[in-house]
């Protein structure tokens, strides 16, 4: 490097050291995008907020400034997650005084001053500075629908002893973002146990909180731990013997638990409702009462004549029914395989469309169903692979061109989505035409 060779320092390093000395080390060259591709192999395999931050910094130095404002929130998302506390960090702060850098470049003056008034905000919260809670009321004049900002001043607040006004700031927040639920969202485990803990704090304040007794109730059988889930919510039928929620959530773990006959008790003690009713229907079939099930559904139908649920699982039953009777019955295998789709019984579709088309291998309609199954999936390349075999069979259809053109463009070839989309239209007008 000293003697400015640094195309051979580049191969040197490239061969020794890890991707983030080589990413350094092609931007010190200037070759920038070798650097962000490095970098973004580097954060593929190990998604650090530390990483995200070098990355946005080299695409800041490319003068990709988009990139690099998406780059910073993922590491503060990831972050967001950690242990660590997001306020109180001094990352964060240098995250947010990045983010208003890109967006001053791209002047974007609004973000900018929300980033900056952020990033003095943190740095004042961590060196426990009573300044901080004015950068609060700065960012709130900035951006009135500041969720973060009311939910910072909750937590300053909070940390001070005055928890009227703590709670005067949640609920603001509350009223920009009335489902959130921050923990919950991030699908981490750690963020459930987090909300855990949150739960466990209102049932010690009021016992007698149903709704957060039926939320740690499902917090707990997210987290696999379904005794203790069944306890939660077999507490809040004690409190209230008609809760609808608390009956169907103690059905739901009873069921993963292998209870069907105490889930069946708990859908009795309320079957007024096309869902509960739906519910029955299910833990009926399950246990091969067949004929009870698909008296549960028309009943859910009957209360609720627009409850789709109970329609498709009562096509199941009479599918199902269909088959037994007549094992190679080609339209009842398609459309209990269209059903099992609806209901999200995936592998069960698989088989179906498997034998559906081994009875009937020129049958276009079943390819496209099938192509439709694996769309939903998103996997475009085999749905892509079925919907081209339906059109080889029926080429002039203009339904199976569109949906051909919509999965060409989702995996990229945008030139024969294109083409697709346009023959799509000639047919229709010929259509329409005659």
């Amino acid at each position: 490097m000293e003697l400015k060779k640094y195309e051979l320092a580049s191969l040197c390093i490239h061969q020794l050291s890890e991707p983030v000395q080589q990413a350094l080390i092609q931007s010190f060259c200037q070759n920038h995008n070798k650097a962000i591709e490095c970098l973004c192999e580097a954060t593929a395999t190990h998604p650090e907020p530390s990483m995200f931050v070098i990355l946005g910094k080299l695409q800041m130095k490319a003068k990709k400034t988009k990139d690099a404002v998406r780059s910073f929130k993922k590491a503060m998302k990831l972050l967001m997650t950690s242990a660590k506390i997001l306020p109180n960090t001094f990352e964060a702060a240098e995250m947010y005084y990045l983010t208003g850098l890109c967006y001053l470049e791209q002047k974007n003056l609004l973000q900018a001053g929300i980033n900056s008034v952020e990033y003095i905000r943190l740095c004042r919260m961590q060196l426990r500075q009573d300044k901080c809670i004015r950068d609060f009321n700065r960012a709130l004049a900035l951006c009135p629908s500041h969720f973060q900002a009311y939910m910072s001043c909750a937590a300053y607040y909070g940390s001070k002893g005055r928890y009227s006004k703590a709670i005067l700031n949640c609920n603001e927040a509350i009223k920009i973002l009335p489902n959130r639920n921050l923990y919950m969202e991030n699908g981490h485990e750690a963020g459930y146990k987090q909300v855990q803990k949150d739960f466990l704090r209102a049932i010690h304040l009021n016992p007698k909180c149903i709704k957060a007794r039926i939320c740690l109730g499902y917090n707990l059988e997210t987290l696999g731990k379904l005794q203790r889930a069944w306890r939660q919510f077999t507490v809040a039928i004690c409190i209230d013997p008609k809760c609808r929620a608390a009956y169907d959530g103690r059905t739901s773990v009873c069921l993963q638990m292998g209870e069907t006959f105490a889930a069946f008790q708990d859908t009795n003690a309320l079957t007024t409702s096309a869902p509960l009713l739906t519910n029955q229907g299910v833990i009926n079939e399950l246990m091969g009462y067949l004929p009870c099930a698909m008296k549960d559904y028309q009943q859910a139908i009957s209360v609720d004549t627009n409850y789709a649920l109970a329609y498709f699982n009562a096509a199941y039953c009479y599918y199902s029914k269909v088959l037994q009777l007549d094992p190679r019955n080609e339209s009842a295998v398609m459309n209990h395989a269209i059903t099992n789709t609806l209901l999200n019984n995936i592998e069960e579709a698989k088989e179906d469309f498997e034998k559906a088309i081994r009875l009937c291998p020129f049958s276009a309609a079943v390819y496209f169903n099938r192509a439709n199954l694996y769309n939903g999936l998103k996997q475009y390349e085999l749905a892509e692979k079925y919907n081209s075999t339906a059109l080889s069979i029926q080429p002039n259809d203009a339904l199976m061109y569109k949906f051909r053109a919509d999965i060409r463009s989702k995996l990229g070839f945008n030139k024969e989505a294109v083409e697709d989309y346009k023959q799509a239209m000639s047919i229709q007008e010929q259509f329409d035409s005659m």
